[in-house]
């Protein structure tokens, strides 16, 4: 058991949507309890406990999406470019690389990609459900 206090907690619950001193209590991966720190103090008095030093206690936002060609685009320098918002970084950039994207960069970037996440997390776990023409015709398209 673990209790994630001496912070405030902001929730998603309409009745409940803030804790000024608030806590998390968490077993194993699931969050069990969310509250004022004394009451779970109280609660779960032999949890293991992880000071949150005032800062806030949130549920994790985790955005898990992927651009496949960006795995060829590390360390990518066009010449001029020089984008100042995300606009011209899109303009400059991004689209750029998606006018000139073909099936066979398509499947060396997915090679890249995969090879980089095996060696990190040693499992492949990436999957799309458009087979890859039909994925890039859809970029192209919106273009």
């Amino acid at each position: 058991m673990l209790l994630v206090g001496n912070g405030r907690v902001i929730t998603r619950d309409e009745n409940n949507p803030y804790f000024q001193a608030g806590a998390v209590a968490i077993d194993g991966e699931k969050i069990v309890a969310v509250g004022g720190e004394a009451d779970l103090k109280e609660q779960y008095p032999g949890a293991e406990y992880v000071d949150a030093q005032g800062g806030i206690i949130m549920p994790g936002l985790v955005n898990a999406h992927t651009h496949i060609y960006s795995g060829l685009a590390r360390g990518l320098a066009i010449k001029g470019c020089d984008p100042k918002n995300f606009l011209d970084n899109l303009e400059m950039q991004w689209w750029k690389i998606d006018r000139n994207l073909d099936l066979d960069a398509t499947r060396a970037q997915v090679r890249c990609r995969r090879r980089s996440y095996l060696r990190r997390h040693g499992a492949w776990r990436g999957r799309c459900l458009w087979p890859p023409r039909r994925r890039f015709q859809y970029h192209r398209d919106l273009l």
